[in-house]
């Protein structure tokens, strides 16, 4: 009995092309990338955006209520972090900043509807974070820790730093 060779056909993939892109080039891709998604999100709440608009806006409107809009005001903070000229990369942080800004902002339209009795929300993300953070902390905490969360995740996006000067900005205009 024979033995048979064994080929082994071997498949390589090319090369990923965006690696060889500047910095500054995949910065400006995902600004426009960012851009066109809070474009599309604006156009979908006025069902200007077709089936796919309509279905994606019914989803999104099922999980954050009226805090539908975070949605494109996140997308275009996203395009302003990278249209920002100093030398920062994309990292899984900014992606956790921008979700935390959107359930802590959630929260807090949820939070409100409750201690003040509207009859909108923060859709289900909202009731959830919300309906945790009052049972544990009570309305005032909820709305601070929640504020504080939203502060914390602009300065994950921005890459930012909180100082005295920063908080105290009013000193610049006396000058």
């Amino acid at each position: 009995m024979a033995k048979k060779s064994k080929k082994t056909a071997s498949l390589s993939l090319p090369a990923n092309p965006l690696k060889k892109l500047k910095r500054e080039t995949k910065h400006s891709i995902l600004a426009i990338a960012f851009f066109v998604l809070a474009v599309l999100s604006i156009l979908a709440s006025l069902d200007l955006s077709g089936v796919v608009g309509q279905s994606l806006y019914g989803v999104f409107y099922w999980l954050s209520g009226v805090g539908y809009f975070l949605l494109p005001v996140i997308f275009i903070l996203l395009t302003l972090s990278f249209l920002k000229q100093e030398e920062r990369e994309f990292s899984g942080l900014k992606t956790i900043g921008a979700l935390l800004l959107f359930v802590s902002g959630l929260g807090i339209i949820s939070s409100l509807a409750k201690i003040l009795e509207w009859t909108r929300d923060g859709g289900h993300i909202g009731k959830v974070v919300s309906g945790l953070f009052l049972y544990l902390f009570g309305n005032t905490a909820t709305l601070i820790i929640l504020a504080a969360l939203i502060i914390i995740s602009l300065l994950i996006l921005f890459e930012a730093e909180l100082t005295v000067d920063t908080l105290c900005f009013w000193r610049r205009f006396k000058k």
